[in-house]
């Protein structure tokens, strides 16, 4: 099917105003035509390059990018039946028809031809109709996607009678152009506006005769094309070769009179002309990546979430080296009462190397980070990945709030449900017993939801609760969080009431003596600071207790 293709290619290479393809079905005849009100052929162009294969004169005409004369000759691909060529140019008319063996007949005609109409004709059952158009319909907005010449399709099968499409106007007048404009139109416009779809953030770029439109888009793709005729399309980073680094993030169309296709069709040469249109595509990047840098700068407290900003930062940080395009000062994410600040300012350094601590906003935590002076970076989705690049220093480790630091409520009994005190009471018991009075247990809200890894069941506190900071590095005891600017007074476990196994444990009987049990001997089994004597104590306890 990408016939279409060629003989819309011819079409506009004939400097037609308009290019119409319709399909109309009848008597076990499908017919397909292709129109154009160019310049026509008188015979001599009829003896020397229609009726001869591989003839063109089109091989040195830069502006004209059928150059192989195989265009007509494609439509003998899906063997028709007859094809019928009625064209004019210089006083001549002419009928030429082609038979499936490649002979022809051409004949003198009166009727008079404005341009070429070339007609396809296949004896088909009215059931292939319906494929047929989809198909042709998919081919020829594939290839034509851009066309800079306005091309119209019609689907006539589902009509009673064979018609040819509406009658236009005569085309050789002084300005052909505007002959078409009082037209009424029932055709399907093919070709579209040079644009992506669904764009994030797009920039239209046009010098020295390329155009080009870049964007960010959800899923990545490059097309190339010559005359709005599409060379390449492709999802495929393999195809921007050298350019892949800087270009695979974003999604973009060039469009040049001297971008050529390979012989075969399916690939862009890459010639001076492909990489002078690339050189375009590169600087229009760079004013993408400008309006992205400026969307971020202003950003207000009460804006919205800013993630997918900040993955396409993070998206260019990776393919470019930073360089006088970025400068880690400037205000491009926020902290967790929703202030602009900079990536470079927003750090804080341990032995270990510099950190950069995200929170979500509005939570006890975060306050209580800000409280106790903490640089903390609002944590928008994408952020994380936007710090580690964003701040100048390649070996910024960017930490998650919720899982290095832990601020635990201590509840009172009445703050807990009945089951809980149950299970609490006999716990608090056993542990008092297994570690000679040396802990006290509770249960507390670790804000309330299930934010921990499930090492962290529990950690020490003081009665009044407090924030705690996990170490970088953690030997046996997994589930320590080192307290944060405070003491210890006494020993408290403070258990997360919310924990997966505070849960699994509640629902291993109904029994609350035995899941107390249980509970204790996993915290002692946790901490081998009172495992080795507080567990025979426990089970002396335990057996004492079932007994």
């Amino acid at each position: 099917m990408d016939f279409l293709r060629e003989l819309v290619q011819n079409a506009m290479d004939a400097g037609t105003p308009r290019i119409e393809v319709s399909i109309s079905h009848g008597d076990g005849v499908l017919e397909c035509e292709v129109r154009d009100f160019g310049e026509g052929m008188d015979e001599a162009i009829i003896d020397g390059q229609l009726t001869r294969l591989f003839s063109s004169t089109k091989e040195n005409d830069r502006l004209k990018i059928g150059k192989f004369g195989i265009g007509f000759t494609s439509i003998f691909a899906i063997e028709p039946d007859l094809v019928r060529v009625l064209t004019g140019r210089h006083s001549e008319n002419w009928e030429v028809l082609f038979h499936p063996d490649r002979s022809f007949q051409k004949r003198r005609v009166e009727d008079v031809h404005s341009g070429t109409r070339i007609l396809l004709y296949k004896r088909m059952p009215i059931a292939g109709a319906a494929p047929f158009v989809t198909e042709a319909r998919d081919v020829l907005t594939y290839w034509c996607e851009h066309a800079e010449t306005p091309i119209y399709f019609y689907d006539r099968t589902g009509e009673s009678e064979a018609k040819t499409a509406k009658q236009a106007p005569d085309a050789q007048s002084a300005d052909p152009f505007a002959a078409f404009a009082s037209v009424e139109e029932e055709g399907e416009r093919i070709d579209q506006p040079f644009a992506l779809p669904d764009t994030l953030m797009s920039v239209v770029h046009s010098s020295n005769g390329i155009e080009v439109v870049i964007a960010y888009t959800a899923t990545v793709h490059w097309a190339f094309f010559n005359g709005g005729l599409t060379l390449l399309r492709s999802e495929e980073s393999e195809v921007l070769e050298q350019f892949s680094t800087r270009l695979r993030h974003v999604s973009f169309k060039v469009k040049s009179p001297r971008l050529e296709h390979t012989l075969t069709r399916d690939n862009v040469l890459r010639d001076e002309h492909y990489f002078e249109a690339m050189a375009e595509v590169v600087q229009a990047g760079a004013l993408l990546r400008t309006k992205l840098l400026d969307r971020i700068k202003s950003v207000a407290p009460t804006d919205g979430d800013l993630s997918p900003w900040h993955k396409l930062l993070a998206a260019e940080l990776d393919a470019d080296v930073v360089g006088s395009w970025y400068d880690p000062r400037l205000l491009l994410v926020r902290d967790t009462a929703g202030q602009a600040i900079a990536p470079a300012t927003a750090l804080w350094w341990e032995t270990n190397g510099p950190k950069a601590l995200l929170a979500e906003q509005g939570t006890p935590l975060s306050e209580e980070l800000a409280r106790q002076g903490y640089m903390v970076v609002r944590d928008e989705g994408s952020t994380a990945t936007l710090m580690a690049r964003a701040s100048g220093i390649s070996t910024v480790e960017v930490l998650d709030a919720r899982t290095s630091f832990a601020f635990p409520r201590l509840l009172d009994p009445p703050e807990l449900e009945p089951r809980e005190r149950e299970v609490l009471e006999v716990a608090a018991e056993m542990m008092q017993t297994a570690t000679q009075g040396r802990v006290t247990l509770r249960f507390g809200d670790f804000e309330g939801e299930r934010l921990w890894d499930d090492d962290l069941l529990y950690v020490e506190a003081p009665d009044g609760g407090g924030l705690f900071r996990r170490p970088a590095q953690i030997a046996t005891t997994t589930h320590y969080y080192r307290m944060i600017r405070g003491a210890l007074w006494g020993r408290t476990f403070a258990v997360d009431r919310h924990h997966r196994r505070v849960d699994d444990l509640m629902e291993l009987s109904e029994d609350s003596v035995i899941v107390a049990m249980a509970l204790v001997q996993a915290l002692l089994t946790l901490d081998r600071r009172f495992a080795s004597a507080g567990l025979p104590r426990l089970s002396r306890a335990m057996s004492e207790r079932l007994s």
